[in-house]
């Protein structure tokens, strides 16, 4: 019994040290349990992290797809719009030709005559805007001409004045009939004027005074001048130029 006891006690002692050995041996295999765990579920993460990648890539691929169809289209097009432009191509490099061979010389100087028109009319211009300065000049001078006008017919206006009143004082007779027929009879004869321009005898303005209401054209001053000419000469005023006498010098 004694042998049985120590035997089986023995036998309990391996037991217990093969029982800690297989609990070393349990916690072990817990931590690599633990640590296959750990990396299980970091590669679930990983694979959850490609499948969302592999999602992402499937989406793109799919938009590559849709935009390489579009760019096929788009090629096809531009084939089919190069092969347009080619053959307008060809027609702008054969319209050259047929223009030189359609279009007479003359059409191609279009350029040179339009140039030379373009000079012929800025010299019109010039002659254009001389002119113009030439008129103004003219116009100038004509006023100074109606100015001397004016004052000639002033002057030939006083000197006919002064001849009738000398024509008058030799004629006696016709003065004293003059002042017998006349309302004023008796009225002492005007003096001349301190300018020597004398009022008419018969008490009336003479008509050949230079009008004071308003400026006369070239042609009534030249009328005006003629008259008082006419009269100075003793002639009829309304009788043409080439019949009147040469113009004597009159002398105060």
């Amino acid at each position: 019994m004694d042998r049985r006891l120590g035997r089986a006690h023995r036998d309990l002692d391996a037991a217990h040290d093969r029982n800690q050995e297989l609990e070393r041996e349990l916690d072990l295999a817990g931590l690599e349990i633990y640590i296959l765990r750990t990396q299980i579920s970091k590669q679930e993460r990983e694979i959850n992290d490609l499948r969302n990648y592999l999602a992402t890539s499937d989406h793109s691929l799919n938009r590559v797809r849709d935009a390489l169809r579009a760019s096929e289209n788009a090629l096809t097009a531009a084939r089919s719009d190069n092969a347009d432009l080619n053959a307008l191509r060809s027609e702008r490099d054969t319209l050259p030709t047929e223009r030189n061979a359609v279009v007479p010389s003359s059409a191609r100087l279009e350029g040179h005559d339009h140039d030379r028109i373009s000079d012929d009319l800025t010299r019109v211009q010039e002659m254009y805007a001389d002119e113009q300065e030439e008129i103004t000049k003219l116009r100038d001078s004509k006023k100074d001409v109606d100015a001397d006008l004016d004052q000639t017919a002033a002057l030939l206006a006083a000197a006919a004045d002064k001849l009738r009143v000398r024509r008058a004082g030799k004629v006696p007779g016709k003065r004293a009939r003059s002042r017998s027929t006349s309302p004023d009879a008796g009225q002492p004869v005007p003096k001349k004027s301190a300018r020597g321009i004398s009022a008419p005898p018969d008490g009336r303005s003479s008509s050949l005074a230079p009008a004071s209401s308003a400026p006369l054209s070239s042609k009534g001053r030249d009328l005006r001048v003629r008259r008082t000419l006419a009269l100075i000469l003793g002639g009829s005023p309304d009788r043409d130029d080439r019949n009147q006498p040469e113009i004597i010098e009159i002398q105060d």
